[in-house]
């Protein structure tokens, strides 16, 4: 057994305390806290009971916050004198690569890259090998611009890079939270629920491409039904949520969410 606190700097934002059974080298994931934050934040979380070996009792972890984008992404680049030495791509939340290029082999202002994504949280990511940034130093400079779209129009600039500041990496994380008005009648229903695990309270984004009726049912493994939710007739676009499970048996259930003749389900585990 072991109590966790979680700080944001002196402040205690949460304490846990675990009790269970682990054999020698085994893992167990802990969820300590569940929090909201408005800007980049910095945690610590500590060990703070009796433990003889207090060496590796904290960690901290960084919470960035992403830029709000529509679901359609521009990313324009132009290298600089050495195009070999740049390589970028974009992970979803899990980490899953979704798109990527580089290294390049002229330097010149390379072909925009046009991305379609689903709701829900990004990362898009640049590196440079040698770790100056886009510097050519005496030959020609690189620069890229990150942008959510609106059809042809720019909706938000969610990164730009023009001076030949040095990096090895720069990350910039963002959220899909809407549909841009070119893309949103070929879009199907799309759910997607974070946090996934949850210990109770969840939140959920869905898209429909039409109005139409919608509800929300929740199963267990066995198919037994242990909630649903009638939200009426929904309008057209992104619409975001909360489903509470604070009281239901720990596990896996399936969420079923019904607009129109559109069935997306996702699995959420209650821990």
């Amino acid at each position: 057994e072991c109590t966790f606190t979680v700080y944001d700097g002196a402040t205690v934002v949460e304490t846990f305390d675990w009790t269970g059974s682990l054999t020698t080298y085994d893992i167990e994931e802990v969820t300590v806290a569940t929090t909201n934050v408005s800007e980049d934040t910095e945690f610590d979380i500590v060990i703070t009971s009796t433990d003889a070996n207090t060496s590796n009792n904290s960690l901290s972890a960084s919470i960035i916050v992403g830029e709000e984008s529509t679901n359609n992404i521009r990313f324009s680049l132009s290298t600089d004198a050495y195009p070999n030495e740049t390589q970028w791509g974009i992970l979803d939340d899990m980490g899953n690569l979704l798109y990527s290029g580089g290294p390049y082999d002229t330097t010149a202002d390379q072909p925009d890259q046009n991305f379609t994504l689903e709701l829900g949280c990004y990362f898009f990511f640049i590196t440079d090998s040698y770790g100056d940034g886009l510097n050519g130093f005496g030959g020609a400079n690189g620069s890229f611009s990150l942008d959510a779209m609106d059809g042809e129009e720019v909706s938000s600039n969610l990164y730009t890079y023009t001076n030949p500041v040095p990096f090895s990496q720069i990350v910039v994380p963002f959220e899909v939270t809407s549909i841009s008005d070119v893309q949103e009648i070929s879009v199907p229903n799309a759910l997607v629920m974070f946090p996934n695990p949850t210990t109770g309270l969840s939140n959920f984004t869905i898209t429909t491409a039409v109005g139409a009726e919608s509800s929300l049912e929740v199963t267990n493994l066995l198919g037994e039904r242990v909630l649903l939710e009638d939200y009426g007739i929904l309008a057209p676009g992104a619409h975001r949520m909360e489903l509470n499970l604070d009281g239901f048996e720990p596990g896996v259930y399936l969420v079923n969410f019904k607009s129109g003749e559109k069935l997306s389900s996702v699995r959420l585990i209650k821990q």
